[in-house]
């Protein structure tokens, strides 16, 4: 389970463009992941993450609804194995980018 609101730019982007029970890969670029920071040993200054992502469901943080994949589809059989879609989180503007630079 992922908290969004922990969670970084691009991750937010790509998870408001899915569907539940949706395969992604996700391009995410430095500047929606952790620009020059980084993460630790983990991830180094001006990275970009792929991550390959399926949404199986959505809970609101106060737990009381759920949503989540049906399984088979109607008359027992089981559903087609999804393909992961392609998400390229959109790009600060050049604006943003000079905030970054001053």
């Amino acid at each position: 389970m992922v908290e969004l609101e922990k969670s970084i730019p691009g991750w937010k982007e790509a998870i408001a463009l899915m569907k539940v029970g949706g395969k992604y890969r996700i391009f995410v670029p430095p500047e929606l992941a952790y620009e020059e920071k980084g993460r630790g040993n983990l991830i180094g200054p001006y990275c970009a993450l792929i991550f390959d992502i399926e949404l199986l469901a959505i809970q609101p943080k106060d737990n009381t609804a759920k949503r989540s994949i049906p399984s088979e589809k109607k008359g027992g059989q089981k559903a087609e194995e999804e393909k992961p879609k392609i998400v390229e989180p959109t790009k600060k503007s050049k604006q943003d980018n000079q905030k970054n630079t001053e």
